[in-house]
C-alpha cells in the first residue's frame, strides 16, 4: 500500500486539505475540489488496487438560478472577489457527522466570490453524479436580513441595498463541533443524539452569524430539502464610532475594520445544565471571543472578550485543540508573523488563564497547515507547515505541556516533513536540477482517529521559470504516522466512525503484520481494545443519561434516544458488533454467523417489547413485528436442536426460554411473492424462498424480504442489505399508476413526487429517490427477477441512480459565473425566498427502528445507496 497519491492539479489556497470522519479527503484546487476515498484491499489480496479512488466536484461552477448576475457594486463596497473572480475555492471544511444522507459528513466550500456552498451526496458517495450543491448559505442570509436590517445600522454602507449586499458576502466560516457528551468514552459509528448542525459565518459588514443547517437526514424526515436558519447574529465592536465608508488616504482605507479575517469554534464542554463553547475571531488588531451556551436547543452568547492584542489580519491561522483540559479549559493556537501563541481559555467565561509562545524560525511565508496530536494525556503536540520554507526551517512540531511550548522537531521527525523532503530530492534528481528544487506545502489534515497525518505539497524549480500546461501540474498527498507507534493499535477515547477504525487497522496490518498467521491474534486484540475503549453507554454514571428515559413517551426524538441506549447500544450487542468489525477487517474469510444471529435475535426480542401504541394503527409496523416474532422462533428452534459438538458449552442466548413467541397480530403480516403470488415461509434470517422457489434477501433489521430494486441500501463495510428509510417512510408501499408518468406513494407521510421517466430507450431508471420503481409491471418484474443476489441488486440500484441529475445538468452553466459579465442584470435581492416544506413525522415502530439503526447494527459501518 503506497503512502503517496498524486493528483493532476494545483491547490488553490492554504489549508487546502481536510479529512472527514467518514474517511474522505477533500483537496481544494483551482478548478474543482478533489475527493479521495480509501480503497484498501484485504491482506491476502493479489490484486493491485490503488489506495485512493478520487473524482472532482465542480465547486466553482454555478447556475444562473444559484447565483443570479448582479450590477457592479459602488466603489465604497466594491469587492474584486464578488465582481470578477473565477470563484475558485479559498476554504473547505467537512461538517461533523450526521448532516448528510446516512449520517455522513457534508462539505462546506467557500469560493472566491464570497459564496459558501454545502455539498453532499444523495446516494452512493463513490458515484460522482450523486454529489451536488445542496444549499447556498448566502441565500439564507439574504432572506434573513431583508426582514431585520431595516432596524440596524451599518458603518460600512448607508443604503439598504448596499447593506444587504455586504451582509450576504461571507468572509470566513467554522462548523460547531459534534456533541459527544452522552458517553464520556465515545461511541463507534453513531450517537445517541446527533444534535442540530450549527455553522458560524463572518460577513462583510462586521457581523458574525450563527446558523443551523437542516437536511432530510438531520430532521429525521420532516423535510425533503436542505435549509438553514439564522439562530443569532452579533456585531463586532468597533474602536471608532464614526462611519468608515467615507473617502480617505490608502493608509486610512487599510486600517478600516471591514470584516473578520479568521473564525474558529471550540469543542463543547458539558456543564451539567448545558453545553458551553467559545467562538474566537480575529479583527485587524485583536483576537476576540464570545462564549456560546447551548441548552435545550437554544443558544445564548456571552459578552465579547479580548483574548490577545495580536495582528492576524495578514497572518494566522488559529486553531482550537480538540482536547478539553481539566476544569473545562480549552487551548487555542494563534500564528502571527513572528511566533505561535497558545492560549488556555476558560469555557465558562472566555478569559485567558495561561499563555505560552514559541518563535517560528523567522519565517516570512504564510502558515499553510496545522494538525493537533492529542493522543497523550500529559501533553499535546502541534504540527504546522509553512507554504515555502517547511523543508528549510528546523521547527515543524511543538509540544505543549504545563511547562510551555518547546520544539520536538529533528531531522527525521516529524515523518510527514521527511516524506516531503524525499519527494523534493526525487524531483530534483529526476529533472537534473542539482538541488535547485523546493516543496510548497499547502495543508495538513488529521485522519479520523487522529493517528495519521496527510500532507499536501507541490514541488517546483527554484533557479528557472517553471512553464507547463495544466496537465503537467501535480499535487502529492502523503500519508504518515502522527507519532511513533510502540504499543500496537490504539483507539482514541472519543466518538469515532467504523470507517476510521477500518482504515487505521488496515494500515497497521499493511505495515506491521508479516504473515497471515498473525491476523487471528490481532483480531482478538482489536476486539478486546474496542470493548475496553468504547463500552456501552448503559454503564455511564451520569444522572442525566438517556438510560433513564422511557419508551412510554410519544416524542420521536425521545423514543430514538431510548432505542439507541437500550437496544442498539446494548452491552452484549456491542461486543458482538465489535467482533464482526474486527473479523471483517482482520480475517474477512471467517464466518460471523453466530454474532450476527445473536444481534438479530436481541433486536427481534427488543421489538416485541416495544409499546403496542407504536404498531396498533400502523400496518407496516405490524408486518415488521410479525417478522421479528418469526425470527425469534427460528432462533429458538436452533437452540432447541441438540448439537453434539456443543455439549457442555454455555448457551449463547441464555436469556431465551426457547419458547415460541405468540403473534400479536395473527394473519395481518403475510408475505407473498411478487412473481407468482405464492406465500413466502420464514425459514432463514437472511434468505427467503417462496413455495415456487423464487429467492429473495431479507432486510437486516426488519427481516422483510427485498422484492424490488431501488429500495435498498447496504453497509459499506460488511455489505449487509437493508430496506431504505424512504421505503419505510412510505409504509413500504410502492404504487405506479398505469399509463401515468407520475408516481403516487401511499403512506402517512403524504408525499407525491413527479418522476420524469423518459423514453423507454433512454437510460433505464432515472430515479433520484431509492423508492422509485420502473414504469410498467413487466419491466419491473423482469429486473426483480434478475436481482437475486446482493451484487445484482446493487447493480440495478446503480443503473437507476446513473441519471439522477438529468434535469439539473441541462441547466448547469458551462463556465463559472462572473458578475461583471452582466448587462441586463438582476440584483441578488430579487431572488425569491426559499420555501422549505415541512411535515409532521408520524411516530410508529417502523420509524423508530429504521431511524434508530442509522448505521449498520452488525458492524457499525455507514450505509451506502
Amino acid at each position: 500500500m503506497s503512502d503517496v497519491t498524486q493528483l493532476k492539479c494545483w491547490p488553490s489556497c492554504v489549508r487546502a486539505i481536510d479529512w472527514s470522519q467518514d474517511g474522505i479527503i477533500a483537496l481544494a484546487s483551482t478548478e474543482q475540489v478533489e475527493l479521495l476515498y480509501p480503497t484498501i484491499a484485504s491482506y491476502d489480496s493479489e490484486t493491485d488496487v490503488s489506495e485512493w479512488r478520487h473524482f472532482d466536484l465542480k465547486v466553482p461552477w454555478f447556475t444562473n438560478e444559484e447565483l443570479p448576475r448582479k450590477d457592479p457594486a459602488p466603489l465604497n463596497i466594491y469587492s474584486i472577489g464578488e465582481e470578477i473572480s473565477l470563484s475558485y475555492p479559498i476554504a473547505i471544511s467537512w461538517s461533523p457527522p450526521g448532516l448528510a444522507k446516512h449520517r455522513r459528513c457534508a462539505l462546506a466550500a467557500l469560493t472566491a466570490n464570497l459564496t459558501l456552498s454545502i455539498w453532499a451526496p444523495n446516494g452512493k458517495p463513490l458515484v460522482p453524479s450523486n454529489w451536488d450543491r445542496r444549499l447556498i448559505i448566502n441565500d439564507t442570509l439574504r432572506d434573513y436580513f431583508q426582514d431585520t436590517l431595516l432596524t440596524e445600522e451599518s458603518k460600512v454602507a448607508s443604503k439598504f441595498e448596499e447593506k444587504i449586499r455586504l451582509r450576504c458576502r461571507i468572509r470566513a466560516f467554522s462548523w460547531a463541533p459534534s456533541i459527544h457528551c452522552s458517553n464520556p468514552k465515545g461511541i463507534v459509528g453513531t450517537q445517541i443524539s446527533w444534535g442540530r448542525p450549527v455553522l458560524a459565518v463572518a460577513d462583510d459588514d462586521n457581523h458574525i452569524v450563527l446558523l443551523a443547517v437542516d437536511s432530510p437526514a438531520s430532521t429525521i424526515g420532516s423535510q425533503d430539502d436542505w435549509s438553514a436558519e439564522v439562530l443569532h447574529h452579533f456585531p463586532i465592536k468597533m474602536n471608532s464610532s464614526g462611519p468608515i465608508y467615507e473617502r480617505g488616504t490608502f493608509e486610512d482605507l487599510m486600517q478600516q475594520q471591514r470584516h473578520v479575517s479568521h473564525l474558529e469554534w471550540s469543542p463543547w464542554v458539558d456543564k451539567g445544565t448545558g453545553l458551553q463553547s467559545v467562538v474566537a475571531y480575529a479583527t485587524n488588531e485583536e483576537v476576540r471571543a464570545r462564549t456560546i451556551t447551548r441548552s435545550q436547543g437554544s443558544f445564548v452568547t456571552g459578552e465579547e472578550q479580548v483574548l490577545a492584542r495580536l495582528e492576524l489580519r495578514f497572518a494566522g491561522p488559529m486553531v482550537w485543540s480538540p482536547k478539553v483540559g481539566g476544569g473545562g479549559m480549552l487551548t487555542l493556537a494563534l500564528f502571527t508573523n513572528t511566533e505561535v501563541v497558545c492560549l488556555t481559555i476558560s469555557s465558562e467565561d472566555g478569559f485567558v488563564k495561561k499563555r505560552a509562545s514559541h518563535h517560528v524560525d523567522g519565517r516570512w511565508d504564510a502558515i499553510s497547515g496545522i494538525a493537533w496530536d492529542t493522543h497523550r494525556d500529559d501533553a499535546s503536540s502541534l504540527h504546522f507547515s509553512s507554504q515555502t520554507t517547511t523543508t528549510h526551517t528546523p521547527t515543524a512540531a511543538l509540544e505543549l505541556s504545563d511547562s510551555g511550548l518547546s520544539s520536538i522537531s529533528t531531522t527525521e521527525w516529524p515523518y510527514w516533513r521527511e516524506q516531503i523532503s524525499g519527494t523534493q530530492a526525487h524531483y530534483s534528481a529526476h529533472h537534473d536540477l542539482k538541488g535547485h528544487a523546493n516543496a510548497k506545502v499547502w495543508g495538513l489534515g488529521e485522519s479520523p482517529l487522529g493517528d495519521f497525518i496527510a500532507a499536501c505539497h507541490t514541488v517546483h524549480p527554484t533557479d528557472m521559470i517553471e512553464y507547463g500546461t495544466p496537465s503537467d501540474r501535480e499535487t502529492t498527498i502523503s500519508i504518515s504516522d502522527m507519532w511513533a507507534r510502540n504499543d500496537g493499535v490504539t483507539f482514541p477515547t472519543r466518538a469515532v466512525s467504523a470507517e476510521g477504525i477500518y482504515y487505521t487497522i488496515r494500515r497497521w496490518i499493511e505495515k506491521e503484520v508479516e504473515s497471515a498467521e498473525e491476523l487471528p491474534a490481532l483480531k482478538g486484540e482489536v476486539h478486546q481494545k474496542l470493548i475496553a475503549v468504547y463500552p456501552s453507554p448503559q454503564h455511564s454514571a451520569k444522572t442525566n443519561s438517556p438510560s433513564n428515559a422511557s419508551f412510554d413517551s410519544k416524542d420521536l426524538n425521545t423514543l430514538l434516544e431510548c432505542f439507541k441506549q437500550k437496544v442498539f447500544l446494548e452491552a452484549n450487542t456491542l461486543k458482538d458488533r465489535y467482533e464482526i468489525l474486527a473479523s471483517t477487517i482482520c480475517t474477512p474469510n471467517d464466518s460471523n454467523e453466530l454474532p450476527r444471529t445473536l444481534i438479530a435475535f436481541r433486536l427481534a426480542r427488543a421489538l416485541q417489547d416495544l409499546p403496542s401504541f407504536l404498531s396498533d394503527d400502523h400496518t407496516f409496523s405490524k408486518s415488521i413485528l410479525e417478522m421479528s416474532r418469526q425470527a425469534i422462533n427460528i432462533v429458538n428452534d436452533l437452540i432447541a436442536e441438540p448439537d453434539p459438538d456443543a455439549e457442555g458449552e454455555d448457551d449463547p442466548i441464555a436469556e431465551s426460554n426457547a419458547q415460541p413467541i405468540p403473534s400479536r397480530y395473527i394473519g395481518e403480516a403475510t408475505e407473498t411473492c411478487t412473481f407468482c403470488s405464492s406465500p413466502i415461509p420464514f425459514e432463514n434470517l437472511w434468505l427467503a424462498y417462496c413455495t415456487q422457489g423464487h429467492e429473495f434477501i431479507r432486510c437486516g433489521i426488519s427481516f422483510l424480504t427485498i422484492q424490488a430494486p431501488g429500495c435498498t441500501k447496504k453497509c459499506g463495510i460488511c455489505d449487509t442489505l437493508f430496506l431504505t428509510d424512504d421505503f419505510m417512510a412510505r409504509d413500504g408501499v410502492l404504487q405506479v399508476e398505469a399509463g401515468s408518468s407520475e408516481m403516487s406513494v401511499d403512506g402517512d407521510a403524504g408525499i407525491e413526487q413527479d418522476t420524469k421517466m423518459g423514453d423507454a430507450g433512454d437510460e433505464a431508471g432515472t430515479a433520484d429517490s431509492p423508492t422509485e420503481m420502473m414504469e410498467g409491471g413487466e419491466a419491473m418484474n423482469a429486473n426483480v427477477d434478475a436481482a437475486q443476489t446482493p451484487e445484482q441488486i446493487e447493480e440495478l440500484d446503480d443503473v437507476q441512480a446513473s441519471a439522477q441529475k438529468g434535469k439539473n445538468s441541462a441547466i448547469t452553466s458551462s463556465r463559472p459565473i462572473s458578475a461583471s459579465e452582466d448587462h441586463a442584470t438582476t440584483e441578488a435581492s430579487s431572488k425569491p425566498k426559499r420555501k422549505v416544506r415541512k411535515r409532521d413525522v408520524p411516530v410508529n415502530l417502523a420509524r423508530v427502528l429504521f431511524l434508530g439503526c442509522d448505521v449498520c447494527i452488525y458492524c457499525g459501518g455507514k450505509f451506502v445507496g
